[in-house]
């Protein structure tokens, strides 16, 4: 007589149906695909610069524009350098300026700067409206 133990049997692979096979593979590849083609936020330094004010001083005998901007920077990198151009009109003649240095500024976070540019003579005059922020740019 002879006993067999359950052990002793062959295991038994699971088999699936062919249709369940192709159906889980195409589940595989379309889920893959959509991974692949999500994009990835981008690492790079991302800011934001904006013209708050410009005024028209006069200090020491000599007219200025006095420009106040804003930095922000709203990337996912810490901003190490940043570069503004402005461009204003007096009545004489057209200036541009630009304003550019080291400005250590975490993501998420805002800074203020300002600057002042003296005119060519003094008779010049301001054309209200004519301060603008050329270009910006961060690094």
């Amino acid at each position: 007589m002879m006993y067999w133990h359950r052990s002793a049997q062959k295991p038994r692979a699971a088999c699936k149906s062919p249709s369940s096979m192709a159906a889980t593979g195409a589940a595989l590849i379309i889920a893959l695909f959509c991974l692949a083609s999500c994009p990835a936020p981008p690492l790079v330094a991302e800011g934001e610069a904006r013209l708050v004010g410009a005024e028209e001083i006069e200090a020491s005998g000599a007219r200025h524009l006095a420009i106040r901007y804003e930095l922000h920077n709203r990337g996912s990198l810490r901003i190490s350098y940043a570069a503004a151009n402005f461009r204003f009109r007096t009545d004489a003649r057209e200036y541009t300026l630009t304003d550019a240095g080291e400005t250590p500024l975490p993501p998420g976070a805002s800074m203020y700067r300002s600057l002042r540019a003296e005119y060519a003579t003094d008779s010049e005059k301001l054309v209200p409206g004519s301060a603008e922020l050329v270009s910006a740019f961060f690094e």
